[in-house]
């Protein structure tokens, strides 16, 4: 009895660590045309990724990601989140983060390219963080856009994004 006990607590932790890796929540700071917005934004995880969000207008909506897109997505969806929409994006496309091919590529070769445009590694030494995982800092060839991404192989997140010439910028506050 005491094993069967001693089981059925270690797989309870175990769906419990699972069920935590696949939901994220965070407070994000908008800069939209030189307006400042907060929305709080959940994601969970699953064959179709659902980035929930809402703001201080009690406005609320839906990004559907397609689990291609997590895999192997090569643009940001720029489209404005619409109240009480649902909005699938296209199996290239993801919202908020990067796939996780890009991730790789940037990993592994210094560089992944987005939206047709090139990012590239910084020669910043100093080393940020956030809950837990190294922050990589990545600048645009183009256009200088500046991100910061979440080395999370599950969901590599942009932390915060500045300098972005279509006047939208952001950053995870909580």
């Amino acid at each position: 009895m005491k094993k069967l006990f001693i089981y059925i607590l270690l797989l309870s932790n175990a769906v419990s660590m699972i069920a935590q890796t696949n939901k994220y929540d965070y407070t994000v700071r908008f800069i939209l045309h030189g307006q400042t917005r907060p929305y709080n934004i959940h994601i969970s995880m699953g064959d179709t990724t659902l980035l929930e969000w809402n703001n201080s207008a009690s406005e609320k909506g839906c990004y559907k990601i397609s689990e291609q897109a997590i895999e192997k997505g090569e643009a940001l969806c720029w489209c404005q989140p619409k109240p009480d929409k649902e909005i699938c994006l296209k199996a290239t496309e993801t919202f908020m983060f990067i796939s996780k091919k890009a991730l790789n590529d940037l990993l592994t070769h210094g560089y992944f390219v987005y939206n047709q445009v090139t990012y590239r590694l910084t020669k910043d030494n100093e080393t940020a963080y956030y809950q837990g995982h190294a922050l990589i800092h990545v600048v645009a060839d183009i256009d200088l856009t500046n991100m910061w991404i979440v080395n999370d192989p599950v969901l590599p997140i942009i932390y915060g994004m500045s300098d972005n010439p279509l006047g939208i910028d952001w950053k995870i506050i909580k």
